[in-house]
Order: C-alpha cells, then structure tokens, then sequence
C-alpha cells in the first residue's frame, strides 16, 4: 500500500494542500481562497478550488476570520486534494500543518464552540492598549530588571527582558482584549472551561474532537507568550499581563506521531504528523538546514529569517528570537526573524490606488523606469517593525513632483533593505546564502532588485510554496518515509534561479537609501 503525505498550508488569502508520495513528488493538490459561508460550496473543481478571499472587518483596522468557516475550507481542501490524486484517504499515512501564525481566537472546551472569531496577526485594534502597556511603570520596572539583571549574569535571557516590548503582531494583547471583551470568558476560566489557541491548535482540537490541545514549538515561540531560553510558556510574561497559563495548549515536537484524528473526520484515524508555523516551514522548506542559512519571503508580509543554530539570538533592535523547528530527540533549531507585516496589502492598494487590475501588470510597470526618481514609499500600514517598532507611524509616499509617474511609485514598494541591515547590524552569524521565496519573488525584476538592493547573490527556487514544502518534508520525518535531513536535501531535485548582484546599481540605491530612513523618520509617532 503507497503512503502518501497531505499537507496543508494555511495562508493569510488561502488553503492550499498538496498530496506527496514517497519521492517527494505531488500527485494531487488543491487551493481555497478564504470565503464566506454564502460561497462556501459555489467553485468546486478538484484541481483547483478559487475562491474570493473573505477577511472580516467589523471595524478600521480590525481583521478577523471565522473559527467554523476556516473548519470546513481546512477539510474541503484535503477532501479535494485527496481526490485530485486519485487516491483513497486510507493510502494517507500522515498530515503535516504549516500555517500563518499568530491569529488567535478562544473556546469553550466543554462544548468545543469558537467564542469569537479568530484576531489575526494583521489586525490593530489593540494598537493603543499595546502603546499603553509598553509605557506603562510595570514594564519600565521589567526593562530595568533586566539591564541588571544582564549586566551581573550576561544571560540573553534578561538581554531580551531590557528592551521587553508588546506588539499588536504578538497575540498577548488580543488575547487580552478577548478576554476582556468575549462575554462570560472570564467565567469560563474560573470554570476550568476555556481554552485560546492560534489557528494550528484549533484545528487539530477539531480533528482529533477535543482530545488534544497541542501546538508546536514554532508556533509557541512566535506569539510572544514564549521564553526562547526556557523553552516553555513565559510565566513572567503571563503573570505580568494577567494571562492564566491554564488555558494554553500543550507544546509538542514539530515533527512526529503528535496526535490522531478522529475517525468520523475522514473515514479514517489519520496521524497528524507535523505542526510548524508559516516561516519556519518556508525556511525549511528552502533547505536551510545549517546557520547561517537565510531566506527572504515576500507574500502577504515580507519577512528576513535566519538558521541562528541551537542558541537563541537576543535582540535590542526589534528582530525576533524565534524557534525553527524541533524534531524528535533532536536539539531545537533557533532562528531571528525581521518583517514588515503588509506587503500583500500595500501591493493591492496599490494597484487600487494606480487604476491597475493585475499585480504582475505593477511589476512590470515598475520594470519600465531605472529608479523610483526620489520617490520614497513607506508602508507602515501596520506601523513599523524593526528596527523602529513605532505601531503609531503612518503610510508615507514623499519625494514626488510633476515628473513622477505610476512606474515611479510602483517601484518605490519593493524594499527590504532596513529589514537586512538591521540583521547586519546586530548579527554575528555570517550570512550563507539568501533564498528567496513568496508570491512577489516570481517576478525576475523583484529577484534581481533585492540582489541588487541587497548587494548579495540569492537564489530563487522554481518551486512554488516553500510553506507547504515543510510541512511536507516535516511530516515524511515524523512517520518515517524520510529518515534524515540528509535524505530530504538528495531529494530535492528542483532547479534555482540565481541572481548576481550589479555593483554599480547597489551604489546607486545605496544613496537612495538614506534618503528612505530620513523619510522613515518621518512617518513615527503620526497617529499619537
């Protein structure tokens, strides 16, 4: 009997699910687009399910999913994937989970009902409470602490706890507000009968009916509820903002027999093999298996994410101590990330914002014009992250005059050079290769930009969705059908594109450069 693999990728815009056999190889997938419940059922071909994406957004700045609806887009999409393979659900021998993180939501465990929609990581709702809590006399204390703390003992740990900061990108703070605002949550808790979770943990509560509450180590350490030096939740963390640990899930391997479906789910009891988040899987998925390994998405975000190795990174700029992957009997593998969080959205309001329908049509406009001809674009839709973590900066697009055109502006949006030198600046880790990945990446004018940009070669993958490559390779370990990372890189047999930076473009954009950071200097503090 063949033993295929399904895994699944749970995206910002969609689902997407692939069926891999023994070589790696995909016989079956499919693709569903968020919806809402009044389209749900409406495209169903197997090869692919397009649907038109349904983020909710009650109020400015709010972004939302529902629990119920994720639940059956999650099933839909393996049911069709399965399908699409033409294969039978009992020859699926593993499930591996990659998916974005940080969206959170909480339940009634008694009754296995969602509370409240899932608050993504996107959403600003909570940006004055997270300002309020960063300014706040507690968490001065808390800084102080570990200034001291770090200069008796020199840990990292109390490194990272001097420069201890909230975000609206971190669930706490909306973890916080639902708490506060879901109507008897606090109830709930004194009961013993609320559970919160991100979107990995929800669904495999789902499969397996209620009996496991797990998420995995990736997933842990991205919410900001995590101690990278202690590898557990932050008890600190959760006393100061008055979080009970009892509701937390339990915190697994990335890889291995994690748990098992309910058999009414498919038919069949099928193992969950791997749980990783979003990034991490991406890293993975390209193949960065040894520090020093970089890759650098550009889809719905743009994130920078480095194999720091078996030892967390402290960061006083803003980049993020992070977690890899953990598998069996193995040691942990850490990494630092940095990140803008709207790049999928600035390029849709662009295109809104230029008349454009198509985004590719916008890169090629932005192809057209050698430079953006003193245009700066800052896209701090979300605020800004590192090295600046202002959440109250605004969008900016300065710089223009008469001469300026749509090819100018278009071309202005495509930057992660703050993002990479902040990793210059604070990294001791020398730099192996750069990978690139991501919806905007397939462009040859984008991947030759960042070489350019970056003054660094980088290799883009012709293979789409290193995500969901992750899970995949993630779950193959966890049941056995791969034995090694070794195995998996003979494996891999897809070919790269490699771009090779121009020297003289680099200098060019060098000095563009600093005219960005004065503008980004521009934008903090606009909505205090």
């Amino acid at each position: 009997m063949p033993q295929y693999i399904a895994a699944v990728d749970i995206g910002t815009s969609k689902i997407s699910c692939q069926i891999v056999d023994q070589n790696a190889g995909i016989i079956g997938k499919s693709v569903i687009k968020e919806l809402g419940l009044d389209s749900l059922f409406i495209h169903r071909r197997l090869s692919t399910i397009d649907v038109v994406i349904k983020v909710i957004h009650p109020n400015r700045g709010w972004m939302e999913i529902n629990p119920e609806v994720l639940w059956q887009q999650f099933i839909q999409c393996i049911k069709a994937s399965i399908a699409d393979a033409k294969t039978i659900v009992e020859n699926i021998a593993g499930i591996g989970i990659s998916t974005q993180r940080n969206s959170i939501t909480i339940w009634n465990k008694n009754t296995g009902k969602s509370l409240y929609n899932f608050i993504t990581w996107q959403d600003t709702r909570v940006t004055d409470d997270v300002h309020n809590w960063n300014a706040s006399l507690r968490f001065k204390l808390a800084r102080v602490g570990g200034k001291l703390g770090h200069f008796v003992t020199r840990h990292n740990f109390f490194k990272a706890a001097s420069v201890l900061t909230f975000s609206t990108q971190q669930i706490t703070i909306r973890l916080l507000w639902l708490l506060n605002n879901v109507t008897n949550a606090r109830d709930l808790i004194r009961n013993g009968a609320l559970l919160c979770g991100c979107i990995e943990t929800w669904l495999v509560w789902k499969m397996t009916s209620g009996t496991d509450h797990i998420t995995d180590y990736s997933c842990a350490s991205s919410t900001g509820l995590f101690n990278p030096y202690m590898t557990g939740w932050s008890t600190f963390v959760a006393v100061l903002a008055g979080i009970p640990l009892s509701i937390f899930p339990k915190i697994v391997d990335s890889s291995g027999r994690l748990a098992v479906t309910d058999e009414k789910v498919f038919g069949k009891a099928i193992p969950i093999t791997a749980i990783i988040a979003d990034q991490q899987a991406s890293l993975l998925g390209n193949l960065c298996f040894n520090k020093g390994d970089m890759k650098c998405t550009l889809g719905t975000g743009t994130f920078l994410n480095i194999n720091h190795g078996s030892k967390p990174y402290a960061s006083v700029a803003g980049l993020y101590p992070l977690i890899s992957w953990k598998l069996t009997d193995q040691d942990i593998v850490y990494m630092v990330e940095g990140n803008a969080s709207s790049t999928g959205s600035v390029v849709d309001w662009l295109c809104k914002f230029t008349e454009i329908d198509d985004p590719q049509i916008l890169v090629d406009l932005a192809a057209t014009v050698d430079d953006t001809d003193g245009v700066c674009f800052i896209p701090a839709f979300n605020g800004l992250q590192a090295p600046y973590r202002d959440w109250k900066a605004s969008p900016l697009l300065i710089g223009f005059g008469f001469e300026t055109t749509k090819a100018h502006v278009a071309r202005a949006v495509f930057d992660v050079r703050q993002i990479y030198e902040t990793f210059l600046a604070e990294s001791s880790v020398a730099i192996n290769s750069i990978r690139l990945d991501g919806g905007v990446t397939t462009s040859p004018f984008v991947a030759q930009l960042i070489s350019d940009v970056l003054n660094q070669t980088v290799h883009h993958s012709k293979a789409t969705n290193a995500s969901i490559r992750g899970a995949t390779f993630l779950a193959g370990l966890g049941i056995g059908i791969w034995k090694d990372v070794d195995e998996i890189n003979k494996l891999n047999k897809s070919s790269t594109i490699r771009y090779i930076p121009n020297v003289d473009k680099y200098k060019k954009y060098d000095k563009s450069y600093a005219i960005w950071k004065k503008s980004a200097k521009r934008s903090l503090g606009w909505f205090d």
